[in-house]
């Protein structure tokens, strides 16, 4: 049994020789076997071209970032730099180095063939400003490669993980030194032929690398067999950059979305009017970068009511503000609702009038409870005095609260006191009752 697992494992390796001989044998007049060439001192011949982008469609951004650093550790090799060796170098009699290629492979030969491919990409030299500014994350990030040969079954599983650290550079990386691997995620595809375009999904990992403005990646093949064995052109052949690696990002200008309590609230926002629906929402496509954004002070709600402005969900307490804007932000603009409290009397002076917080407890007051009447009444001493209060309160002592949940009014009512003015008559007819008896008596001992 274990002679014909071995005379099956024999035959599997030959038919990939087989393969890869006549992939070589149809003319072409380069291979990718071994990656070894002299460093260059210019990013992949490119001349510091690291990419580009241009507008998708309006506002969807696109931008092509070609890889800084492209390299590939070799497991049978552990100490040398696959682009620091002398070129041309015969590693395999049947293939001719050349530097164009990253290898991706896990097969089963003693001792295992394995190698992982390295690329870095240089996202803040290509993207414009105001998105590195603004932090802006990208919609969809894509790596692409393409395949310059691939196994004999066609079916090469390579699987893409994110590298935690930039601190490595192409001339020196080995399988010694490299770097730490994330393995907790990673994305695969299947390599089913040549000449073919590759697409592995990376936006998570590129939207944790944003900030920092670079991202890193290894190639791995997906596990040990015959069948897992890619090569992937990371350079330009003769100035030809049309099967470069690249990073595609996709980017769509952000939305400002204004929330408030207030509906129909007029915002400015770079200067130009918007208005909130009637559930107080406002949408407004801005583009990456930093904007301007005001609301009123105070929004008049209808007789008796206001809304003013108390600060924004975030925290900021200024209407008027400038903000950096490069993804989808919800802003809060919070308004405390008041009322108005209006208090009236015919007479003396009265306190509590003006606005008031929804729910706030407000306290009208009338001072004094007496005052005598104008003209001939009140000289005869007839006075107004305070009876109670009517309309939003019933009280009938000179201060009434009044909780504010909404607009409220309340009108102090006074009765008219005669009781000074009676007992002023009283006391003159009295006086001149007197008065008339001591006159008569005073008659009549004269007579």
């Amino acid at each position: 049994m274990l002679i014909a697992v071995r005379i099956v494992l024999v035959s599997l390796l030959l038919l990939v020789v087989v393969s890869q001989a006549n992939y070589f044998a149809a003319g072409r007049s380069y291979d990718y076997q071994y990656v070894w060439h002299p460093v260059e001192t210019q990013d992949h011949e490119l001349g510091g071209n690291l990419g580009s982008c241009i507008q998708q469609s309006p506002g969807i951004l696109g931008c092509a970032i070609f890889p800084s650093d492209a390299v590939f550790a070799d497991r049978s090799l552990p100490s040398r730099n696959m682009l620091s060796m002398p070129a041309p170098t015969i590693v395999n009699p049947n293939f001719v180095t050349t530097p164009l290629v990253v290898i991706v492979q896990n097969v089963p030969t003693v001792p295992v063939l394995e190698d992982i491919a390295f690329l870095k990409f240089n996202t803040t030299g290509v993207l414009p400003y105001a998105i590195v500014a603004s932090h802006a994350r990208p919609l969809n990030a894509s790596l692409w490669l393409f395949a310059e040969f691939v196994n004999g079954f066609y079916n090469a599983s390579v699987r893409v993980y994110h590298v935690p650290s930039n601190d490595w550079r192409e001339n020196t990386l080995t399988w010694n030194n490299m770097p730490a691997i994330d393995m907790s995620h990673y994305d695969v595809n299947l390599v089913r032929g040549a000449n073919r375009w590759y697409r592995w999904n990376v936006t998570s990992d590129v939207t944790r690398d944003i900030q920092s403005g670079v991202s890193s990646f290894a190639l791995m093949a997906g596990f040990t067999s015959s069948m897992n064995d890619a090569w992937f052109i990371s350079r330009a052949r003769e100035g030809n950059m049309t099967f470069l690696p690249e990073l595609n990002l996709y980017f769509r200008e952000p939305t400002l979305t204004l929330a408030t309590s207030l509906p129909h609230l007029t915002a400015t926002v770079d200067g130009l009017s918007f208005q909130s629906d009637s559930s107080g929402v406002l949408k407004v496509p801005v583009p990456w970068g930093v904007h301007h954004i005001a609301v009123p002070a105070s929004v008049s709600m209808g007789q008796g009511e206001n809304g003013i402005f108390v600060g924004w969900s975030d925290n900021f307490s200024s209407g008027n503000r400038d903000i950096d804007i490069g993804n989808d932000l919800t802003l809060r603009a919070n308004f405390q609702i008041q009322y108005r409290l209006d208090v009236y009397s015919p007479y003396a002076s009265t306190n509590g009038s003006g606005w008031y917080s929804a729910g706030e407890v407000a306290y009208a007051t009338v001072q004094p409870t007496r005052v005598f009447s104008e003209g001939v009444m009140g000289f005869l001493g007839v006075q107004h005095v305070f009876d109670r209060w009517t309309q939003d309160c019933a009280a009938t002592a000179p201060m009434c609260s009044i909780i504010i949940d909404g607009p409220k009014r309340v009108d102090a009512v006074w009765r008219d006191d005669y009781s000074m003015t009676m007992l002023e008559i009283v006391a003159m007819i009295a006086a001149a009752a007197v008065v008339f008896s001591l006159s008569k008596r005073t008659r009549t001992r004269r007579r």
